[in-house]
């Protein structure tokens, strides 16, 4: 006699019914119950890419249309710099097409001589010298307004030889800034005492030179960096 268990084993079976369709919103709750995380990255992609775009543009519109880089061992006041900013944009164009023509100076000051054993200035130093070097990696500034052009040029070999052989012009033959030069500056110290004096005097021993534009620079740029530089050289 057959066990118990072999019965059940054996006993009939009825099949089982198909399982019924699943209904439009049905379907629709099983995708989204599958893709939702799938969806929520993607979502957050496109976020974080229109986002960067939307910076890059923004970046692009805000960005100055020529930048001059000054390097040298003191700061420049900033009347001087106002003055400067101003007589280079009046020779420049829009190529950012934000509607506006900007010249800014960038003040990257070292000072070796005076920032021996003094660890605040030696900080200062290495601040500017890494806030240089990314500006000439970047190709961020395309002139520069410089104390000594041959040792600025020995250290990072960057300068445009002129014409006639020289690296740089005196500031006194770059008619379009030296009559920027006329008005005068007052610039309050960290002492608490204020600095005055003229601009023409603080800017005459200067220089100013232009920056080898880098192989992959747009054929637009340097023709517009060639214009300004033409420009400020001859005060029209």
């Amino acid at each position: 006699m057959a066990s118990e268990y072999i019965k059940y084993q054996l006993r009939d079976m009825e099949p089982e019914e198909p399982p019924k369709p699943l209904t439009e919103k049905e379907k629709r709750k099983n995708w989204f119950d599958y893709h939702k995380w799938h969806l929520l990255i993607g979502l957050i992609l496109l976020v974080i890419g229109v986002d960067l775009i939307r910076s890059i543009y923004v970046s692009a519109q805000s960005a100055p249309d020529y930048q001059i880089a000054w390097v040298g061992s003191y700061k420049l006041p900033g009347d001087t710099v106002e003055a400067l900013e101003s007589a280079a944009s009046a020779f420049g164009e829009d190529l950012n097409g934000n509607g506006e023509v900007t010249a800014v100076i960038a003040q990257y000051v070292i000072n070796t001589e005076d920032a021996q054993g003094n660890e605040a200035l030696a900080g200062n130093n290495t601040a500017s010298e890494i806030k240089l070097m990314g500006d000439l990696e970047g190709s961020v500034s395309a002139f520069f307004l410089l104390e000594d052009p041959e040792t600025f040029n020995e250290h990072y070999d960057i300068l445009m030889p002129l014409e006639d052989g020289r690296l740089a012009l005196p500031f006194t033959e770059v008619s379009g800034l030296s009559g920027a030069a006329a008005g005068s500056y007052e610039e309050l110290l960290l002492n608490g005492e204020t600095a005055s004096g003229e601009n023409a005097e603080l800017l005459e021993g200067l220089y100013l030179a232009r920056r080898i534009p880098r192989d992959n620079a747009k054929e637009e740029d340097v023709k517009a960096w060639d214009a300004f530089w033409n420009k400020i050289k001859k005060g029209s």
